[in-house]
């Protein structure tokens, strides 16, 4: 028997690993193609029930026999049937198509492999030729298992659960309303349900192509706002806009950033609900990056808001944070010189922001006419807001959620989740109005600058 070669056989072993998942990634992108097969079925069906009542037509008019005439009157009503459980099943592989996602290419999980695979070729290469001793090829495969493959195949299994999440509905079609999202932002991104970023090694900057990462547990309707930052990403690398917040050598500090005040102009007081009550870190010391980030969104929000509903929201947003940043000890943003370093960067981005001409930003006027119908229907002040954008919607969600007696009740907040989840999709009934308590009114003894609006709960 030949002599086995143990480091030939795990190079062969991690190329064929490789090679599959370049080979399911293009069969993800074309799994559509099954759906058009059950398609051309149903066509079929519906055809030959076209025939056979061209069939029953032409032999009643042909002849005249009353026993088989009784027998078409009962064929009739089966072929009726049949045709309405057809159309049904036509529905439901739409519904099915629909809910798919569609990738818009696989060109970045090929590309990572084609790069893997390349790897592989010179160790094996070099091993021939003797430019590779076996304990360098050995340290050269133990990088790439370590480091290039590890992170592929992560990455590979958190895209095909995600896809299979989307696919079923099982992520409570979080998904699909974060994909609504950033198609009103114009953003040529797609969303898939992922486990924690810290078990999947940190990789917050995954990229699949298309898609971006719903990390687990941020599948729920309040962490939808939180993709505007991925948007802002987006944003970055595509618009000539950019380039003048950014500088000419901006860092990962400074990305962020930028990306912060777009996602805070592009979808209002939503953004500031969800990054600061549920993602950033309200002051660590030593860390204050999330302390800047806090003051740019705030101050991106406080010049686009105005008075009104949008304003008393970020108001209370910003007073729960400098709360908590106060428990914790550290100060926000003392430095003077940085303050006003931020507050120029804030003054530069509202102007720049304002020169995007594929959607408005979520200012004041716009919170009355995307939120003011949702937040209504989800207040039960009115019966429908059918057609929402995902922009008001989001924020319209954490207006009613904010306008609680009390915020922190989660089976109410559930509810609110669940009502804003049936105006994007089928109707259910509204939260019940008990339920919500001193909505925000016109009050001539508040002087705050929401001109007026004013929420019930202002603590923290």
């Amino acid at each position: 028997m030949p002599r086995l070669d143990l480091l030939a056989v795990r190079l062969a072993d991690l190329r064929e690993d490789v090679g599959k998942v370049k080979r399911v990634a293009k069969l993800a992108e074309s799994r559509h193609s099954r759906l058009d097969g059950l398609r051309s079925v149903r066509k079929e069906v519906r055809d030959g029930l076209l025939d056979a009542r061209q069939m029953i037509f032409d032999f009643r008019r042909g002849g005249d026999a009353p026993e088989l005439e009784l027998l078409l009157g009962d064929l009739e009503p089966l072929l009726a049937d049949l045709e309405r459980k057809v159309a049904r099943a036509g529905v439901v592989l739409d519904q099915l198509d629909g809910s798919m996602i569609r990738l818009m290419n696989t060109d970045d999980v090929s590309r990572r492999c084609d790069e893997i695979l390349r790897s592989i070729d010179t160790v094996e290469a070099d091993l021939r030729s003797g430019a590779l001793d076996r304990p360098a090829a050995w340290s050269a495969l133990d990088q790439l298992t370590d480091t290039d493959c590890r992170r592929l195949f992560v990455d590979y299994v958190d895209m095909l659960g995600g896809l299979t999440l989307r696919d079923t509905g099982l992520d409570d079609r979080v998904s699909e309303l974060t994909d609504g999202l950033l198609e009103e932002l114009t953003a040529p991104l797609r969303a898939v349900p992922a486990r924690p970023a810290d078990l999947a090694g940190g990789a917050a900057d995954y990229s699949a192509g298309s898609l971006v990462m719903l990390w687990f547990p941020e599948w729920t309707i309040w962490d939808v706002p939180l993709f505007g930052h991925e948007a802002g990403l987006a944003w970055l690398r595509s618009s000539p806009l950019a380039d003048g917040l950014l500088g000419p050598a901006a860092g990962p500090a400074r990305r962020g950033l930028v990306a912060d005040a777009y996602a805070a102009y592009a979808l209002g007081p939503a953004y500031a609900c969800a990054v600061l009550l549920l993602r950033m870190r309200p002051g660590v010391a030593g860390e204050p990056s999330d302390v800047e980030r806090a003051y740019v969104i705030l101050g991106v929000l406080r010049a686009l808001t105005g008075d009104g509903m949008s304003a008393a929201v970020v108001d209370l947003v910003a007073d729960c944070w400098h709360g908590a940043v106060e428990e914790r000890g550290v100060p926000a943003v003392a430095d003077p010189a940085r303050r006003a370093e931020l507050d120029s960067f804030v003054a530069e981005a509202c102007a720049t922001l304002r020169n995007i001409t594929s959607f408005r930003g979520f200012d004041s006027a716009q919170w009355e006419v995307e939120a003011t119908e949702p937040f209504a229907a989800l207040t039960g002040e009115s019966g429908s807001a059918r057609g929402a954008t995902v922009r008001g919607l989001l924020n319209a969600a954490w207006a009613a959620r904010m306008s609680l007696s009390d915020p922190h009740d989660v089976a109410v907040t559930q509810e609110i989740a669940d009502a804003a989840r049936a105006l994007w999709g089928p109707r259910r009934a509204p939260l019940p109005r008990e339920r919500l308590t001193g909505r925000p009114t016109q009050g001539p003894q508040t002087t705050t600058r929401a001109g007026g609006y004013g929420l019930p709960f202002q603590g923290r």
